[in-house]
């Protein structure tokens, strides 16, 4: 008898697993599928490579001589201020208006990029160069 009894409660705890999984596929039939979701702005392909074209450019941008002290710091500002996804989708906007801008080309979405993050033009190193005063002649 209890040997009965103990293969009776190993066949329903071997059970109970195999139970469990029709019992659940019969659900998954019966469940409409749910809606496709739209994907959110800024996780396509092209919108990630340009946010990477972005950042690479921004960063080279910061280390390089040519550009102001006000233009770098209006790039950290749209840097801090601005998700990544949020300046290449911008971005993506500007290139696809600007007929005469190549996507595929690092130089013209750093361009569109600038513009989105409303980076100042100017000279190369104008107000970051210091004015040296005018030497005088001797006394």
């Amino acid at each position: 008898m209890r040997k009965t009894i103990l293969f009776a409660a190993a066949v329903s705890v071997m059970a109970a697993p195999s139970m469990a999984i029709a019992a659940s596929k019969g659900k998954k039939d019966a469940a409409p599928a749910p809606a496709a979701q739209p994907a959110a702005p800024g996780t396509s392909q092209e919108d990630i490579q340009r946010g990477v074209i972005v950042i690479r450019s921004f960063a080279g941008a910061l280390n390089s001589d040519q550009l102001n002290n006000e233009q770098k710091g209006a790039i950290v500002a749209c840097l801090y201020n601005n998700p990544v996804r949020q300046i290449s989708v911008a971005t993506g906007k500007v290139l696809a208006e600007n007929t005469n801008l190549d996507p595929k080309n690092p130089n013209h979405v750093y361009a569109a990029a600038a513009a989105v993050c409303a980076v100042p033009k100017g000279e190369a190193n104008a107000a970051s160069a210091p004015t040296k005063p005018a030497p005088q002649k001797g006394r």
